[in-house]
């Protein structure tokens, strides 16, 4: 049997969860090939295992949306014949849109006449144990589906993926990296990442200014990050760009490759796979050495502790154990919900030296970051970035990667990228924005476009002083009304949030959006989004003759381009 493995990938989880199922056939003797994007998905495939993540507020990602708008199409072919599985990723901070598109992706395959292999798996990426939790669950329902044998189920133990060998002399890298001279090809590498987000743009952007919006005595830091860049983009698109490891990430993790080769150097030339350049350009941007760590590199890095010591010993059975499904519930508690990277790993368990070979495969790649532009600008792109933390249950406090990198930022030139995003508006219509927090860039961009018909923006923050961003901008904009809630207002009777300050308006609302045609959108976090949306459909219900009414006319509006979602986890 011949089975392909597709997948469509915003982040690249999708992507990497292929690549696991690709070794999990192989080690049971299915023949498979490579893993591709589902837009390249051929008709001659009939048994394919599908990984389909939900982009933004349930489309499909950029590398799928050909493959669905052919499946969509009236006079579609059908499909009879073909076999399928499906692994979603989603989050369920999206409500109803959790998991969107692999679930009409699944109902649309079987509408075609595609069979199932077994029951679909809608992994939740907000859980501790992530949305590859129900992986093992998959594969076990795909064995018997795929004719695996149960004693050769048996023989692999419980292994549900690409796990590392028991024994060092039995490891074999996929990613071969040579030490040598040459020249480097970072940009050529951050230009590819960039193509296959699907921006229409690609340009070198130099940072021109970085300013902080919140109070300084604010526990929250938000800038205003300005980067000069000749290109042509409109209010609604999104920069791209690929950011880069803190250096305190990339020292820890040198200091670990030293104790394998006491020969490398930031300034070691290799080439691999990923880049011809330096160990530093492979450290800094080609691995993610802040996200939590997979299981199975957990296997990989036991390989490597050094030492017949007790506390080589028992760092090294600690690492093993990590990584097997038995040690499921440690593997939690240490890495998901700690939030530990490779660069934390190697710190606690310090015995361990990979290989710089080791060290590819088992971290994840560095994956480009998606910001609303908050700008209208022909030279200059700018972002409103605030810098994510959290607190773990351990206490620790974790920043966010490419926040803290954008926050940090003083000086010099990067490659970005620019695509179209979920808000697309000629300047004649009127707007209704709801953009509380870091999620009024897009709205700044229409409001400050020329010429811009009448807006609408509600707006959220925490405290009216300290994180009130682009108060005095916005209040010399006579086309734009702002509507703020302040959740932690010192007067606690004048507390809210935008859904209360929906709802208080709710005949206003209704008459923008029914009486003036306006758009409506919404820009900020999940939990959110999916909550406006609600009072949203309770605004409009009145005029529509209820709720359920109200729903579908939402529906109507989205299909049209009306009514649209750009929300982050």
């Amino acid at each position: 049997m011949d089975v392909r493995i597709a997948y469509a990938s915003e982040t690249g989880r999708a992507e990497a969860l292929a690549w696991r199922c690709r070794s999990w056939l192989r080690l049971r003797n299915v023949k498979t090939s490579d893993p591709v994007p589902l837009n390249d998905l051929t008709s001659e495939s009939t048994t394919t295992i599908i990984f389909a993540a939900t982009a933004g507020d349930g489309a499909p990602p950029s590398n799928a949306k050909k493959f669905w708008s052919a499946l969509l199409r009236k006079g579609a072919p059908r499909l009879d014949g073909k076999r399928y599985a499906l692994y979603g990723l989603g989050d369920a901070r999206y409500g109803a849109k959790f998991n969107a598109f692999a679930r009409r992706l699944d109902a649309r395959l079987v509408q075609l006449g595609a069979a199932r292999l077994c029951e679909r798996s809608l992994g939740d990426a907000c859980t501790v144990e992530g949305a590859e939790s129900l992986l093992p669950g998959f594969f076990s329902r795909l064995s018997p589906a795929l004719g695996v044998a149960d004693a050769l189920e048996a023989s692999l133990a419980g292994r549900v993926g690409d796990e590392a060998p028991d024994r060092v002399e039995d490891y074999v890298a996929p990613v071969k990296i040579k030490v040598e001279d040459g020249g480097s090809s970072v940009n050529a590498y951050e230009r590819r990442l960039l193509e296959k987000e699907g921006c229409a743009s690609i340009v070198q952007a130099t940072l021109s200014s970085t300013k902080r919006l919140t109070d300084e005595n604010w526990w929250q830091e938000v800038r205003h990050v300005v980067f000069s860049a000749s290109v042509t983009y409109a209010p609604g698109d999104v920069a791209v760009l690929l950011p880069r490891n803190a250096p305190s990430h990339v020292r820890a993790v040198l200091r670990a490759l030293q104790k394998n080769d006491e020969t490398l150097s930031l300034t070691t030339k290799v080439s691999s796979e990923l880049v011809n350049g330096t160990v530093e350009d492979v450290l800094a941007t080609c691995l993610d050495l802040a996200t939590p760590l997979p299981q199975r590199s957990l296997g990989i890095l036991a390989l490597f502790v050094r030492g017949d010591d007790d506390t080589s010993k028992e760092q090294r059975q600690k690492l093993k154990e990590l990584s097997t499904v038995a040690g499921g519930a440690l593997y939690r508690d240490y890495v998901r919900s700690e939030r530990r990277g490779v660069a934390d790993v190697l710190v606690d368990f310090d015995r361990c030296a990979p290989s710089i070979e080791a060290l590819v495969d088992a971290c994840p790649r560095l994956r480009p970051r998606h910001y609303s532009i908050a700008s209208c600008s022909s030279d200059s792109i700018e972002l409103c970035v605030a810098r994510a933390m959290l607190e773990t249950p351990l206490g620790r406090k974790v920043y966010g990667l490419c926040s803290s990198w954008l926050c940090d930022l003083r000086e010099g030139t990067l490659l970005l990228g620019v695509r179209t995003g979920e808000f697309s508006a000629i300047n004649e219509d009127p707007l209704v924005f709801v953009g509380p927090g870091t999620g009024v860039a897009p709205a700044r961009a229409y409001a400050m476009s020329q010429p811009r018909n009448d807006m609408l923006l509600f707006f959220g923050c925490r405290h009216e002083s300290k994180d009130r961003l682009y108060a005095d901008e916005f209040a010399g904009l006579a086309q734009l009304e702002v509507d703020v809630s302040v959740s932690r207002h010192t007067d606690s009777s004048q507390r809210r949030y935008v859904t209360k300050a929906l709802r208080a308006r709710s005949a206003d609302v209704a008459s923008w959006i029914l009486d003036r045609n306006a758009r409506f959108y919404i820009a900020g976090n999940a939990k959110m989004a999916a909550d406006v949306a609600l009072a949203l459909c309770d605004c409009l219900a009145p005029r529509c003759g209820g709720s359920q009414k109200a729903a579908a006319l939402l529906r109507r509006l989205e299909r049209e381009g009306r009514f649209a979602t750009e929300a982050f986890g």
